[in-house]
């Protein structure tokens, strides 16, 4: 699902010259990135313990959530990039009615995809799934703070776009740290 969600803010985002909504597709891109780390640890973390790990494989789960973070981090560097550049350059992107339905679509998906991924983590009590949930989560907030880009830009207000992809580093700085 996530990177269902990817590949359509990365098209849309590529077709209107939108910094914001690349951003929000790379965002999405690593979650599902994540989904993919966090399903091969939980599988390494339920192995039974044996001679080289006695005391069992869990710590695997800490791990991935460790790797999650990183994959954060390179998100956040290609955010800034792209958003430095668009202020430089003034970009605007060509936003449609579209690209409005799809980010609110993409909100919606990710609010579910948050809340099924949080009960299954507090019921399983998998810190990886917990930490992925919030992941997640800042891929509601990202969204909306680009929906709201979206919206400034089609009523033409200077660099929405660029501002807005900027602000986005802060809910996922703040995503990477709770990770």
């Amino acid at each position: 699902a996530n990177w269902a969600v990817a590949a359509l803010k990365l098209v849309l985002g590529a077709l209107a010259g939108s910094t914001a909504l690349s951003a929000d597709g790379l965002h999405s891109f690593i979650d599902g990135g994540s989904n993919v780390i966090g399903l091969i640890a939980m599988a390494v973390a339920a192995r039974p313990p044996d001679a080289d790990h006695p005391y069992g494989h869990e710590k695997f789960e800490a791990l991935a959530s460790l790797a999650i973070g990183a994959m954060i981090g390179i998100g956040m560097f290609e955010i800034g990039r792209r958003a430095i550049d668009g202020l430089v350059n003034d970009q605007r992107p060509e936003v449609t009615a579209l690209m409005i339905w799809a980010t609110a679509g993409t909100i919606v998906v990710n609010v579910v995809i948050t809340s099924l991924e949080h009960r299954a983590g507090k019921a399983l009590h998998s810190p990886l799934l917990i930490a992925d949930a919030r992941h997640t989560l800042s891929d509601v907030f990202v969204s909306m703070a680009v929906l709201a880009s979206l919206l400034l830009s089609r009523s033409q207000v200077p660099r929405a776009d660029s501002l807005v992809a900027l602000g986005v580093l802060g809910f996922v700085g703040w995503a990477a740290w709770q990770v």
